[in-house]
């Protein structure tokens, strides 16, 4: 998988599949045995929200998915940090052939192609 396809999967898994199994929770009924009282909150919240509004909150999920993504994206591209010393690597490996290192330049590549494609 090259870096590319890596930015294509990350955003299709992370992002899309993320805000289907949102909208499958949100949609869900509620049985009162939930223990993540945020989570119920917002769900009721969205329950009690009209259709416009509900596009609103899922839109705003998605930007915050995107947001967390893009900050790990920068962490592996060394674009941006939490004070480490050294340089994070991300190996992709597959069965027969040799590792293939992602976020291989010493550029903020990875971010790059991230929102390259939102442009298109």
């Amino acid at each position: 998988m090259n870096k590319e396809d890596f930015i294509l999967k990350l955003k299709q898994y992370g992002v899309l599949e993320n805000l289907k199994s949102y909208r499958e929770d949100f949609n869900a009924e509620l049985d009162g045995k939930e223990e993540n009282i945020p989570f119920v909150t917002f769900i009721k919240l969205y329950k009690e929200s009209s259709d416009e509004n509900k596009k609103h909150l899922i839109h705003f999920m998605k930007q915050v998915i995107e947001d967390s993504l893009s900050i790990f994206l920068g962490l592996l591209d060394g674009s941006s940090n939490i004070n480490q010393e050294g340089k994070f690597k991300l190996y992709y490996d597959e069965e027969g052939e040799e590792p293939y290192l992602v976020n291989n330049r010493e550029e903020d590549d990875l971010l790059t192609l991230w929102y390259e494609d939102d442009e298109d």
